[in-house]
């Protein structure tokens, strides 16, 4: 069961040590999901991934910003796991603040340092809208942020 009373919680704490996850794009009609590498910036209303410029993934942003975010809670512990979606906007961030974003989406994964530096690189800042919780087959939950989050 959620914690209804605090779900801000839960999601913070399904993320803590989860670094990947699935990004659902769309362009033509068609969805095109990534396994990406991610990073959270501000709490749980935006989280950082990088890809080159000449993705799919890239142009569909380019042209439709929607996205959702899957992400699949750890193991383990009680309560049980989660998964979470994600859904907001998702944009490239400009030059002038790239180095300092650059370092936070570093701090949790350092092994990415020299594919963020290529040329062709784009750090994408997504703004979170919404979170669903998943926590079983009859326990799903909207999180809009606008509740408190």
């Amino acid at each position: 069961m959620i914690d209804k009373a605090n779900p801000r919680e839960r999601i913070a704490n399904a993320l803590q040590d989860v670094s990947f996850a699935v990004l659902a794009t769309q362009g033509a009609g068609q969805p095109h999901a990534s396994f990406m590498a991610f990073a959270m910036e501000d709490g749980l209303r935006r989280l950082l991934v990088a890809t080159s410029r000449d993705t799919l993934k890239y142009r569909n942003i380019a042209k439709d910003g929607r996205v959702a975010l899957l992400v699949q809670g750890r193991g383990g512990g009680t309560p049980p796991p989660v998964v979470l979606t994600a859904h907001g906007s998702c944009a490239e961030v400009g030059e002038e603040e790239r180095v300092q974003v650059a370092e936070r989406f570093l701090e949790r994964h350092p092994d990415l340092r020299e594919f963020l530096n290529l040329p062709d690189c784009a750090l994408l800042r997504m703004t979170v809208a919404s979170w669903e919780v998943v926590a079983g087959i009859q326990d799903v939950r909207w999180v809009q942020l606008a509740e408190g989050l």
